[in-house]
């Protein structure tokens, strides 16, 4: 499940000064395409019993999952403080 921290990651990282809430998060198609069907494996691999016994997985509690959204989150919110400081830097060197 904490695969879903990476795809925010990936999310975040598209830019290096502006904010993820800054730019058009739907351009890239692509992108989407590779984030939702990585949602829904991941998913139905952690999830579905059949798919558990394959690949050796158990499902979380809700408060596991909780704790994973949360983590999330403070992730993406650090990655965009950290953007801000980037970009007041370039502006002041530019």
């Amino acid at each position: 499940m904490l695969c879903f921290a990476q795809l925010a990651n990936a999310l975040s990282v598209r830019s290096m000064y502006r904010s993820i809430f800054s730019i058009t998060l739907f351009n890239n198609k692509g992108m989407w395409l590779a984030i939702i069907s990585t949602v829904i494996l991941q998913l139905l691999i952690v999830f579905i019993p059949f798919l558990q016994n394959i690949f050796k997985t158990k499902a979380l509690n809700w408060e596991l999952g909780s704790i994973i959204l949360i983590e999330i989150f403070v992730c993406t919110l650090l990655f965009e403080f950290i953007k801000l400081i980037n970009k007041r830097k370039y502006l002041k060197t530019v």
